[in-house]
């Protein structure tokens, strides 16, 4: 059973999976504190928002979801009365567990994709539902990225902007002194 088999067989079991699913990657971490105090967040990683052509590779295909299908995802995660969450909103929890409401989720859309912006924003508010967008800056206001104004209406709705490098390479097969400054300048750029 996978997250985009339909939201009706859509359960919080499913929220565990590790992987990505038909353009949706789910883990559910435990984020560790100190003194072994851990929370349990759900996390849903969204790439592409947009139907999946005929002609798209595999490669492609994996990393996106139609707004249909996010739109009953969504819906699903609504109607079960989760809450989304920032990792600010972590963090709060960290200090302060017994606040945390029992159903929590954190939703995100890597890479800066201007349907982020055009597709899943209208969902997200349709749903009273906040997100965390994680742009690499370097194609801002390039193609079929967000812009710059773009950028600044997702933040303006409450939604939370992240780095995700300058130039989005393998973080994990490049100098370490270069991925460093990947992760350094763009959150500079961003603020």
């Amino acid at each position: 059973e996978t997250l985009h088999e339909s939201s009706a067989s859509l359960n919080v079991s499913m929220l565990a999976n590790v992987g990505i699913v038909d353009g949706v990657s789910t883990v559910e971490p435990t984020i560790n504190f100190k003194k072994n105090r851990k929370l349990h967040v759900p996390i849903i990683v969204y790439h592409g928002i947009r139907a999946t052509k005929d002609s798209d590779p595999e490669s492609i295909r994996k990393y996106n979801t139609s707004p249909e299908l996010l739109d009953q995802e969504l819906s699903y995660l609504s109607q079960e009365g989760y809450i989304t969450i920032s990792p600010k909103d972590v963090l709060m929890f960290e200090k302060n567990p017994k606040i945390m409401p029992e159903k929590v989720v954190m939703i995100s859309f890597d890479d800066g994709w201007r349907t982020h912006y055009t597709k899943a924003l209208p969902l997200l508010q349709k749903y009273n539902m906040t997100a965390t967008f994680y742009v690499y800056t370097n194609i801002i206001d390039k193609g079929s990225f967000l812009a710059w104004s773009d950028v600044a209406d997702l933040s303006d709705a409450g939604m939370t902007i992240g780095a995700h490098t300058l130039s989005h390479p393998f973080l994990t097969k490049i100098d370490p002194m270069v991925a460093e400054k990947e992760i350094s300048e763009s959150k500079k750029v961003l603020e």
